[in-house]
């Protein structure tokens, strides 16, 4: 196994690989590179010799230094004044395949991690006393902020009762059929028994995690913790 260990390489010069599905939001990652320094090393694929993680903070490098700004702490400069980030070497992939998988999957691992919802507010109703604009930097607006808050405390989540549905009343459907919509018409406010209907099968690990990410947020039924998930992850306002 080769030693792992970093080396300083001209930002210009880190190839990246040749395929990364990952998107970035380069003006936030270029500000946080400003407040807290460049702090984690790129990854570099001794086999290949191209970058299998670090692709975000390499772009935003390159527009900094393109741009004139001042190298932030922990980029060093050589005698040409050109950038040099650190970059971990010590790792090789055994395919292009195995590269792209570990690309992948160190963007998706911390995705699929979640989060502890109450020692998340804690900590961002502490960074907002001390700093708002940093709490924002760091990814939770005003609106995310404020509905994580809300969430979290059960008395602040009463849906209303449901309406009736406007129009003549419609049959539910037969006993025994699953997974069909009601007819058209029913719309919001629909009874329980006209509701759309999804049902889904899969694995019992897959199961178990829908179900442990669901008891982490409050609620009277699965459907409440479910809208307040979304709207927590802000796919919901």
């Amino acid at each position: 196994m080769a030693a792992r260990e970093v080396q300083y390489v001209r930002v210009r010069d880190v190839v990246p690989a040749i395929r990364n599905a990952k998107n970035h939001d380069l003006l936030r990652i270029s500000g946080l590179i400003r407040r807290f320094g460049f702090v984690e090393s790129v990854v570099r694929d001794g086999r290949t010799g191209r970058l299998v993680a670090g692709h975000g903070r390499l772009e935003a490098l390159l527009t900094m230094e393109q741009d004139g700004q001042s190298p932030p702490e922990g980029i060093a400069v050589d005698e040409d004044s050109a950038w040099l980030l650190p970059v971990s070497v010590g790792w090789a992939s055994r395919s292009d395949g195995d590269a792209e998988a570990l690309g992948a999957a160190l963007n998706r691992a911390p995705e699929l991690g979640g989060w502890d919802h109450t020692q998340l507010a804690s900590i961002l109703a502490e960074i907002d006393d001390a700093d708002p604009d940093l709490r924002a930097l760091i990814g939770w607006d005003d609106r995310q902020l404020t509905n994580l808050l809300t969430l979290l405390d059960p008395d602040n989540w009463d849906p209303p009762a449901p309406a009736a549905p406007p129009g003549p009343h419609l049959q539910p459907a037969a006993a025994g059929r699953t997974g069909s919509a009601p007819d058209a018409g029913a719309g919001a406010g629909a009874p329980q028994d006209l509701m759309p209907r999804i049902e889904l099968t899969v694995s019992s690990d897959v199961f178990e995690a829908w179900h442990a990410l669901l008891s982490s947020y409050p609620g009277r039924s699965d459907t409440d913790k479910l809208i307040a998930h979304l709207r927590s992850t802000g796919h919901l306002t």
